[in-house]
C-alpha cells in the first residue's frame, strides 16, 4: 500500500503509528513502522525513541500491543491482556509510620 506523503503530518509518533497499523491491517516491526511514518510525512526518529513511544502507548492507552517483537492493534487480539497502567491494581493500604 502506497502512503500519501503527508498523511501523518501534524500527528505524534504514537497517533501516527496507530493510524498506520489501522491502514496496513497487519502486525509490524518497529523498523516497518518507522519507514511508514517517514513515508507518510513525519520526521525521522531513532529506533529507541519510536520503540519507547510505542511501549508508553501500550501502557497508557492499551490500544496497541507488542506481540513477539511486532506491534498490533489490541482489537485484533482480544484474548491478550494488555500491559497497561489503566488496569485496576489492588493497592495495599497506606501505613501510618508516624505512630
Amino acid at each position: 500500500m502506497a502512503l500519501v506523503s503527508c498523511i501523518f503530518a501534524g500527528l505524534s509518533i504514537s497517533a501516527g503509528a496507530r493510524m498506520l497499523l489501522e491502514m496496513m491491517q497487519r502486525k509490524m516491526l518497529v523498523r516497518e513502522i518507522m519507514a511508514g511514518l517517514r513515508a507518510g510525512g513525519l520526521k525521522p526518529s531513532k529506533y529507541r525513541n519510536v520503540y519507547s513511544i510505542l511501549r508508553q502507548r501500550e501502557a497508557d492507552q492499551a490500544d496497541i500491543l507488542n506481540i513477539d517483537g511486532q506491534w498490533a492493534l489490541a482489537e485484533w487480539h482480544p484474548e491478550r491482556r494488555p500491559r497497561s497502567n489503566l488496569l485496576d491494581v489492588k493497592k495495599s493500604p497506606k501505613r501510618n509510620f508516624a505512630e
